[in-house]
C-alpha cells in the first residue's frame, strides 16, 4: 500500500489482523462478536474470498498465504504502535485514528459504519501539524473571560444525548469550583454549548510499561468563544477542566496533550509491544 487511500470494510481489517496474528487494535471493533463457530467460519472464508478477488491476499505455489506488503506494513503499525491519536466528533459523524511509527503515521478513517480507509501519512511531527490538528480545527476567537472551570466528566456526553438544560447543575458547578467568578464562566460555557457550530474530540493512547494510558480533550467551537475541556482525574473521579482559548491557546493545548502522549524529546515512538 502506497500513500494512496485503500478502502477496507471492518470485517476485512479484522480478518487481515487475524491472519497476521496481531493483537487487538484500538479503534477496530470485532464485527463477528456473538457468532457461533460455523457462522464465524463462513464469514471468515467469505471475507478472504473477497480479499483474493481484490488481489490483496493470495496463495503461493507452496500453498502459503501471502498478503499485500503495503497492507502488512500499515496493519503492523496499527497493531503494534505505542501511540495512537483519535480525532472525532463525539456523535461519531466523523472519526479518524492515527497510529504512530518512527518514520510515518497510518490514518484509519471512518467512511461509514462498515467502511474505512487506510492511508500512510508523513513523519509524526509533520503529521501532527498538517493532518491531525487541522482535523480537530483551529480557529481564531478572542477570550472574553479568563479562569478555569472544573466540570463533571460526563457533561459533554450528557449534553449531546439530552440536548439538556444544565441549570440543574448550577449548584454542583459552584460547589466543585468554589470561586466567585465561576457563575459568569459557567454561563458563558452554557451559551457556547447551545450555540456551538461543532464539538470535536482528540484522544491520545500511549502504551508504556505494559499498560495503556489515555488523555483526552474536547474542543467546543461557537461564534462567541472557543473552549477546551480537558479530561482529568481528581480523587478517583473523572472530571473536565474547561477554559476559553484563543488561537494561540488552542494550539498550545493541542501540543500539550499530544506531547504528553508522544513523550516528545524523551522516548522515541517505536513499535515494541
Amino acid at each position: 500500500m502506497e500513500k494512496i487511500q485503500i478502502h477496507l470494510s471492518n470485517k476485512e481489517i479484522f480478518v487481515l489482523l487475524g491472519l497476521l496474528e496481531a493483537p487487538a487494535v484500538i479503534g477496530i471493533d470485532n464485527p463477528f462478536s456473538g457468532l457461533q463457530e460455523e457462522g464465524l467460519k463462513y464469514e471468515w472464508e467469505s471475507v478472504i474470498k473477497n480479499l483474493k478477488d481484490r488481489e490483496l491476499v493470495g496463495k503461493r505455489e507452496d500453498g502459503e498465504l501471502w498478503i499485500d506488503e503495503g497492507l502488512i506494513s500499515a496493519l503492523s503499525v496499527m497493531a503494534y504502535s505505542n501511540t495512537i491519536i483519535q480525532v472525532d466528533a463525539p456523535d461519531k459523524s466523523s472519526q479518524s485514528f492515527f497510529y504512530f511509527a518512527e518514520e510515518f503515521v497510518i490514518e484509519c478513517g471512518r467512511i461509514n459504519d462498515d467502511l474505512y480507509y487506510l492511508q500512510q501519512k508523513s513523519e509524526p511531527k509533520i503529521a501532527l501539524k498538517n493532518e491531525i490538528f487541522p482535523k480537530v480545527g483551529l480557529e481564531h476567537n478572542q477570550i472574553s473571560k479568563s479562569g478555569t472551570l472544573v466540570l463533571p466528566g460526563t457533561l459533554i456526553n450528557d449534553w449531546l444525548n439530552e440536548k439538556g438544560d444544565f441549570n440543574n447543575l448550577d449548584s454542583i458547578i459552584c460547589r466543585i469550583n468554589n470561586l466567585n467568578q465561576i457563575p459568569a464562566l459557567w454561563a458563558d460555557l452554557k451559551k457556547s454549548l447551545h450555540r456551538n457550530e461543532r464539538i470535536n474530540r482528540m484522544m491520545m493512547y500511549h502504551f508504556n510499561k505494559d499498560h495503556w494510558t489515555a488523555e483526552g480533550l474536547f474542543v467546543v467551537f461557537s461564534p462567541s468563544n472557543n473552549w477546551t475541556l480537558r479530561m482529568i482525574e481528581k480523587n478517583g473521579k473523572e472530571l473536565l477542566e474547561a477554559k476559553q482559548v484563543d488561537l494561540f491557546g488552542l494550539t498550545k493545548e493541542y501540543l500539550s496533550v499530544a506531547e504528553s502522549a508522544l513523550n516528545v524529546g524523551n522516548n522515541k515512538t517505536i513499535l515494541q509491544r
